[in-house]
């Protein structure tokens, strides 16, 4: 029995998407290297979309506590 559970997320990419944006989804699904400069380090600390290495899910084990 796990307490984790699996969430996919589809979003739909308009042809006029800013770069940005695209730099910023690459980054956090791991598919670039380095941070893209506009990304505000506090919003983002890390990749996000990206499997945690001591689990198999992304972002590893994250709880927020309604406030």
């Amino acid at each position: 029995m796990s307490d984790h559970f699996e969430a996919v997320f589809s979003c739909f990419l308009r042809d006029d998407t800013p770069a940005s944006v695209l730099l910023a989804l690459r980054w956090h699904l791991g598919l670039d290297d380095e941070e893209p400069e506009d990304l505000d380090p506090e919003n983002s600390p890390y990749p996000l979309l990206v499997p945690n290495n001591n689990s198999r899910l992304p972002g590893g084990n994250v709880n927020q506590s309604p406030g």
